[in-house]
């Protein structure tokens, strides 16, 4: 991302992402419902390239429409992400997105494997996608992907 992008983190935890998207020169707005997650990201991070903010992500975010130039969604996965990630995103603006991994039975909250490409980026133009098919029958994945909204 080049200096100055507008990067968004969403949710951020204790802002991994956030801080290493500030160290290259972004500016990042760290999004999570924990508060105490929050205050310890605040100490951590270089405060001056980073806003957090505290939101429930399943509801209407606290944030512009088509303002960033990137959003990071890793280790969560709901319908609604995608479409906050969506219209938080400007056209032309790239989302990171990875799932959690599948271990003991969350592989049920995974995406099908069908599903991935047409559900989970409906107007977006794939970049990179990687999927590892997992569960009893391989039926859901394990998702990695770069994708670039469309204009």
């Amino acid at each position: 991302m080049p200096e100055g992008a507008l990067v968004l983190d969403l949710p951020c935890g204790l802002g991994r992402h956030a801080r290493f998207f500030a160290s290259l020169g972004c500016h990042v707005v760290g999004l999570d419902i924990d508060e105490i997650r929050l205050a310890r990201a605040k100490d951590l991070s270089v405060r001056e390239r980073i806003r957090w903010v505290v939101a429930n992500i399943e509801r209407t975010l606290p944030l512009r429409d088509a303002a960033f130039d990137l959003v990071v969604v890793v280790h969560y996965v709901s319908p609604n992400i995608l479409a906050a990630a969506t219209a938080a995103l400007k056209p032309g603006g790239y989302l990171i997105f990875e799932t959690f991994d599948a271990r003991g039975g969350n592989w049920q909250a995974l995406p099908r494997k069908d599903k991935v490409p047409e559900f989970l980026f409906r107007g977006f133009e794939i970049v990179e996608l990687r999927e590892r098919h997992v569960g009893p029958n391989a039926t859901h994945a394990v998702v990695r992907a770069l994708a670039r909204r469309r204009s």
